[in-house]
């Protein structure tokens, strides 16, 4: 079998004494920093820009402007080549519009001029209640306060001393109608009438000197 020897092939490479780099110069990306002195390329669609050119570096300018006169040396639909200029925008290129990055709340919204991707990007937190309230972990309501929504109001009780001291008051009853029991609806007042009554019953029956009412037919004693 015949023996392929690659020897020639390795020894170019050592007198070489490495890998051999080749370079190639490539237009900038619309993307990259971007430089008044870089030159916009007119080029057939929308290019890079979308408006219908390329970004070149600025080392290849003399390839695209004339160093003596200054007149672009390539055209297309209409388009020609020009220096970028301070507003570093290509003709008829609109400003690149930020948007909200992924992750955040409104991700990939426009972020209005005037405002900053961390006052508009996210959402602010809802204020919840916190642990150890009433009503902790719940989204306390626009137009309230934590101290007005997060802990229910205390329910009224019974004062000590009084019949249900401790109890909680209905609702739309007052201590002084629900806290003390009446007594059978009895007056257990002691305190004796007019008529030396006990409780208002009538303990001694009307006559003179205290003596019962007799009647006519029957005699009387004592006399």
């Amino acid at each position: 079998m015949k023996r392929i020897v690659y020897a020639p092939l390795c020894a170019l490479i050592l007198l070489m004494g490495g890998v051999v780099a080749v370079t190639m110069t490539a237009p900038a990306s619309a993307s990259d920093h971007r430089t008044p002195d870089m030159i916009c390329h007119p080029v057939n669609g929308q290019g890079e820009t979308k408006a219908g050119y390329n970004l070149i570096s600025p080392d290849q300018a003399s390839s695209h402007i004339d160093e003596e006169t200054g007149a672009p040396k390539h055209e297309a639909e209409g388009r020609v080549d020009v220096v970028l200029g301070d507003d570093l925008l290509c003709p008829g290129e609109q400003p690149a519009q930020e948007l909200c990055p992924e992750g955040t709340d409104n991700a990939g919204q426009t972020i209005p001029e005037g405002q900053t991707e961390e006052e508009f990007c996210d959402d602010p937190d809802a204020a919840v209640c916190p642990e150890g309230t009433d009503n902790a972990g719940q989204t306390i309501p626009e137009g309230q306060t934590e101290e007005e929504f997060c802990d229910d109001p205390d329910a009224a009780v019974c004062p000590d001393g009084t019949d249900n001291a401790g109890q909680q008051i209905p609702v739309g009853q007052t201590a002084e109608e629900f806290c003390d029991d009446e007594v059978g609806g009895v007056d257990d007042d002691d305190d004796d009438d007019d008529n030396g009554d006990v409780g208002g019953v009538d303990d001694e029956p009307d006559g003179v000197g205290g003596s019962r009412n007799v009647p006519a037919d029957l005699p009387r004693t004592g006399a």
